[in-house]
């Protein structure tokens, strides 16, 4: 895949909502940047694939393109609840988390 983004939506701990976006490059690499650098927060999170997000012309404001233009992304995976994919950041270097999108 070389574009569109990755979500992460924390589901632990519970009080902690956390939703982190981070852009899918050409080469098919991506990474979460914080306020606070680079990683995301420690706990565990749902993980959806989305459309890029593109500014429509004239608008300042952003939204997600045409679910139906991006055929490499399954339908099932434009959702953390039904992706099935889900990540623990634990503290400390964690492995990359590569993303194996099937139909």
């Amino acid at each position: 895949m070389s574009e569109g983004q990755v979500v992460f939506v924390s589901v632990d701990p519970p009080d902690m909502h956390v939703n982190q976006t981070a852009r899918i490059h050409p080469d098919g690499t991506y990474s979460v940047k914080m306020s606070d650098g680079p990683g995301l927060m420690v706990g565990k999170y749902q993980v959806a694939v989305m459309p890029p997000v593109v500014e429509p012309p004239g608008s300042k404001s952003a939204g997600p393109r045409s679910p139906g233009k991006y055929p490499d992304i399954p339908s099932r995976y434009r959702s953390p609840k039904t992706s099935q994919l889900t990540l623990d950041v634990a503290e400390g270097k964690n492995p990359p988390f590569d993303i194996d999108m099937k139909p």
